[in-house]
């Protein structure tokens, strides 16, 4: 166990990627202040390590929230070292069914919400020349058909990001990505419920124009869901990400995802349009 006696912010602690890295930090001697919305994890999150881990409501989606954090975190007399954006959500379906007003939800949590605590949490993380962690994702890279929402909102992390970086290097205050491809989390049943919700919602001859294609994308959720890694194989990267001196400004996790990551960097658009259309209308 590493005791480096160093303090961290996470957002969406509850379960998933999130639970994971706090297990993982809190193991190597991270005082964590875990971020949750669901009052019945707050428990679970402090059985982890009691010593180590300060569980607190936090809604990314709210100023009053986020500003009360901030509070909690002045008042413990503790350093910030480490903001960590990772609370996120998805969601699925023809661009022309999902309303704007449900696109405005998912980008209140996925981008905004990192921009809210980063705006709130710097002053912190200045004084102590921390840094920031973004949870992206591969989809941060492509767009596939029936994800844009989602493809868009970890577009704008990446923007974000990679800006911030070169905001903040001369205040030496590092900025991180963490990009993971298909992760065992709750995300995508939560993301599925919602995405179907839309879907019933939706007129059956807008739907009927998208087929074959959508209900072979509703497979491929499926299947991705059983075939995506546990969050273990994303060790390495997190404990990089907020330990090493001198990090990278993108950690992949695992070779398949850095794999698919140098590839779509090399194809020629039209190669990657032919690829998903075969996907998804064979």
């Amino acid at each position: 166990m590493k005791n480096n006696n160093k303090t961290l912010l996470i957002t969406g602690a509850s379960s998933g990627i999130g639970h994971y890295i706090v297990e993982t930090l809190a193991a190597r001697g991270w005082f964590i202040f875990a971020g949750y919305r669901d009052e019945k994890a707050a428990a679970e999150i402090k059985k982890i390590s009691p010593e180590n881990i300060q569980p607190l409501y936090l809604d990314v989606t709210d100023e009053n929230s986020v500003l009360a954090a901030r509070e909690l975190i002045n008042k413990s007399g503790r350093q910030l070292n480490v903001l960590f954006n990772n609370a996120g959500t998805s969601l699925g379906g023809p661009l022309e069914v999902i309303s704007i007003t449900e696109m405005k939800k998912l980008f209140e949590v996925n981008y905004f919400g990192y921009v809210r605590l980063i705006q709130n949490f710097l002053p912190l993380l200045r004084a102590s020349q921390g840094r920031i962690v973004n949870i992206s994702s591969i989809s941060g890279l492509f767009t596939n058909a029936f994800l844009i929402p989602y493809c868009a909102t970890k577009y704008a992390v990446e923007s974000l990001s990679d800006g911030l970086r070169r905001e903040l290097k001369n205040q030496k205050i590092k900025v991180v990505m963490i990009e993971p491809g298909s992760v065992k989390t709750p995300i995508w049943k939560k993301s599925t419920a919602w995405s179907e919700d839309l879907l019933k919602k939706a007129r059956s001859e807008v739907l009927n124009s998208y087929q074959p294609a959508l209900n072979n994308f509703l497979k491929l959720l499926v299947l991705n869901e059983k075939q995506a890694v546990r969050p273990e194989k994303l060790k390495r990267a997190i404990i990089k990400s907020v330990e090493s001196k001198r990090p990278q400004a993108r950690y992949r996790g695992y070779f398949s995802n850095w794999f698919m990551a140098q590839l779509l960097r090399f194809l020629p658009p039209k190669a990657i349009d032919w690829f998903f259309t075969r996907l998804l209308n064979k």
